[in-house]
C-alpha cells in the first residue's frame, strides 16, 4: 500500500473551501488577460491569451465566459472569483502542467527552426 502525501504547503481558502483568491493575484491575472490595458477584457483578449492553454477554446465559448451585463473589469473577475468552492484543485501542481506545455511548445519551435537552418545550409 503506497502512502499518500500530502502537499508541504497550504492552499488559502476562502469561506466556501475554494480556493482564496488574493487582490494581489487577481490583478495580476487581470492585467495579463487585458492585452490592450484598457481595464476590460474582451472575448477576443480572453481567446487569445487562453488559445495556448485551450487550443480548442471557441470564440463563442470565450464570449460565454465573458459574458455579463456591462464590461467584464477587474471587479467582475473579482466578484465571480470571490466565492469559488474549487476544493480539488491544486494551483502549484496546474502552474507545472502549463510549464511543461510551454516548454514543449518553445522545444518544438527549436526544432523547426533547426530543421529550417540545416534544410537552408543543404
Amino acid at each position: 500500500m503506497s502512502k499518500v502525501r500530502k502537499p508541504k504547503y497550504q492552499i488559502p481558502r476562502n469561506d466556501k473551501g475554494g480556493i482564496a483568491v488574493s487582490d494581489t493575484e487577481l490583478e495580476a491575472a487581470f492585467q495579463f488577460l487585458d492585452i490592450k490595458g484598457t481595464g476590460e477584457i474582451s472575448a477576443n483578449d480572453l481567446r487569445e491569451r487562453m488559445i495556448h492553454f485551450f487550443p480548442n477554446l471557441s470564440v463563442r465559448e470565450a464570449k460565454l465566459l465573458v459574458s455579463c451585463e456591462g464590461p467584464f473589469t477587474v471587479d467582475k473577475l473579482r466578484e465571480m472569483l470571490r466565492d469559488n468552492e474549487l476544493a480539488n484543485f491544486d494551483p502549484i501542481k496546474e502552474a507545472f502542467k502549463v510549464r511543461a506545455f510551454l516548454f514543449d511548445i518553445k522545444l518544438s519551435w527549436c526544432r523547426h527552426l533547426t530543421r529550417i537552418t540545416l534544410d537552408m545550409l543543404i
